[in-house]
């Protein structure tokens, strides 16, 4: 029997956006309208889009690259959003996971022209690294007539300080075995897991934006959605991604070695040995309360450190999870097997 074309609609629209995802944009000609027409769009964005070139062009993209998953109202359900498990962005909100801004805020013109480029690992949200910059531009400036919040001049913007580069020392035992004691006296255990799987206690009670069930990014599970570089990764702990909160100074300050039986109640002790003297380098509470009062530039120093170390151990975590030929090994503590280190396989603790 013959499907009816309402039936076949998501799969032709995620084939088409599949398409255009390898192929991209043509640089020699302008794209034209495919899945929706200028006419279904609300009527105050269809008088704005007619009175601009570049919301034109912004249009005509959208309409061949994105209608499909974000509808031609933005609002993240457009014919193959049923048939997606992680649910596209919804425009309309002005919310959005990845930026270079905080928690709450909007993302820069950059961070959207990034998500573009490079898409949503682990998401349908594909790369469009093809797609020439004049139409990622123009396509950015159509998404922002979805939400009244872009014209909102109470709207902040505010670019968190992030580094040009990573440190030298990142890919060290030291830096994976404090940011192992970070990552568990920063509680991201209780939805990450014991051994960043995913799994913690409260993985299963998460919610975006809209309500809908979201699950714990699994560390041993190729790249991040929000890029898989340290800087990335970085990006990502100190801007925040809901329901993950975003790590400042005022949060990653607090990893001192007085969190050592608190963190150590749930090591067995074979870890405790193996991170013990890295711990054990950490400063003191009193020391960090007395930078933070009296010396900031030494206060803001400890907590970025804190945050490298975080990056440093989920770094190492999708290393373990690679074949042992194809890890990193000259660079980072040896592999679970090895004298020194424990498996990550089987959590050297009790929590869980």
């Amino acid at each position: 029997m013959t499907k009816p074309l309402a039936y076949l609609a998501p799969t032709l629209a995620i084939s088409i956006a599949c398409l255009v995802a390898i192929n991209g944009c043509s640089r020699d000609t302008q794209p034209t309208e495919t899945i929706a027409t200028m006419a279904e769009l609300p009527e105050n964005i269809r008088a704005s889009v007619v009175a601009s070139p570049e919301l034109k062009l912004g249009f005509a993209v959208y309409s061949r690259n994105c209608v499909g998953c974000h509808g031609i109202k933005g609002d993240g359900v457009g014919p193959a959003a049923v048939r997606l498990i992680i649910k596209p962005r919804n425009f309309t909100t002005g919310e959005f996971k990845f930026r270079s801004t905080p928690n709450g805020q909007l993302p820069l013109d950059e961070d959207l022209n990034r998500t573009i480029r490079q898409g949503l690992k682990g998401s349908s949200m594909p790369s469009f690294q093809f797609m020439p910059e004049r139409e990622r531009n123009a396509v950015i400036a159509f998404i922002k007539q979805y939400s009244p919040k872009w014209t909102d001049k109470t709207q902040k913007r505010e670019r968190v300080i992030l580094p040009s580069s990573a440190p030298d020392n990142l890919l060290t035992e030291e830096r994976v075995w404090r940011g192992r004691f970070a990552y568990i006296g920063m509680g991201c255990h209780n939805c990450h897991g014991m051994t960043g799987r995913g799994d913690g206690p409260s993985a299963f009670a998460l919610e975006d934006d809209w309500g809908n069930p979201v699950r714990p990014y699994n560390y041993h599970r190729g790249a991040p959605k929000g890029g898989s570089t340290p800087l990335d990764i970085y990006r990502t702990f100190r801007t925040g991604v809901t329901p993950m909160p975003n790590y400042q100074s005022s949060t990653l300050g607090l990893v001192t070695r007085d969190l050592k039986p608190t963190v150590f109640n749930l090591l067995v002790p074979q870890e405790q040995k193996l991170i013990e003297p890295y711990v054990d380098s950490l400063a003191t509470m009193d020391e960090v309360m007395q930078w933070q009062e009296k010396s900031p530039e030494r206060y803001e120093a400890y907590s970025d450190d804190r945050a490298w170390d975080l990056v440093a151990y989920t770094l190492w975590l999708r290393e373990q999870s690679k074949p042992v030929g194809e890890r990193s090994a000259a660079i980072w503590p040896h592999h679970p097997g090895a004298d020194s280190s424990p498996s990550t396989d089987t959590p050297p603790s009790t929590g869980n």
